[in-house]
């Protein structure tokens, strides 16, 4: 009995160890220049280019309610931060994957 097997998208991400691949600005330059230039029309970049911004606030926002966790940065509650950074969150991802 014969089978073939056809697997998609292997080795399109290397992996690589901890700490051994580019730093996250780096690749967020590359990601942003390939998208510019990507035979696309701008109603299909529009929403990932957004969607890659909102990803970016929402880790802002997440790193500063982890930070203001230990010492208080901003005079807000804690969990109005969480609420802020979830509801980013989840707009990106309604940006990049619905639309």
């Amino acid at each position: 009995m014969s089978s073939s097997v056809i697997v998609a998208g292997v080795g399109m991400i290397p992996f690589t160890k901890p700490g051994a691949s580019e730093a996250y600005p780096v690749m967020a330059a590359r990601a942003l220049r390939g998208l510019r230039t990507a035979p696309v029309p701008l109603e299909a970049r529009l929403p990932v280019a957004l969607g890659f911004g909102n990803m970016i606030a929402a880790a802002a926002l997440g790193a500063l309610a982890a930070l203001n966790k230990i010492d208080p940065l901003v005079p807000v509650r804690h969990l109005d931060l969480l609420f802020a950074h979830a509801h980013l969150a989840a707009v990106g991802w309604g940006l990049v994957v619905v639309v």
